[in-house]
């Protein structure tokens, strides 16, 4: 699992969900815990809004190990999808997340 994430250094708004749209697939997060996970989440709620979309293609068992990494659920990393899920812990700023799976590829390479 996922050591606890850095909490950002600025007030974290209030808000019960945060909806993350990927394509067609959209996910709703406690915004609490994804708020805290994910700092690109939380500019974007600092911002007033309450959603963000992924603009590129991603597969949808990529995008779910996302959605449960970021809820701090158990979720699958392997060899097919390892790389997808970095790009996406980058671009949503999940260093806990990106961290462990830069474990894994190093371990597996």
């Amino acid at each position: 699992m996922l050591g606890n994430p850095e909490t950002p250094r600025t007030p974290l708004p209030e808000i019960e969900n945060f909806t993350l749209w990927c394509a067609d697939q959209s996910h709703e997060f406690n915004g609490d815990i994804f708020l805290k996970m994910s700092k690109k989440a939380a500019r974007i709620a600092q911002s007033g809004k309450t959603e963000g979309i992924i603009s590129r293609k991603v597969n949808e068992d990529v995008f779910k190990s996302f959605c449960a990494a970021c809820e701090l659920k158990a979720f699958t990393v392997n060899s097919k999808n390892a790389y997808d899920l970095k790009v996406l812990a980058e671009e949503w700023e999940v260093s806990s997340l990106e961290k462990y799976i830069n474990n894994y590829i190093k371990e597996k390479n």
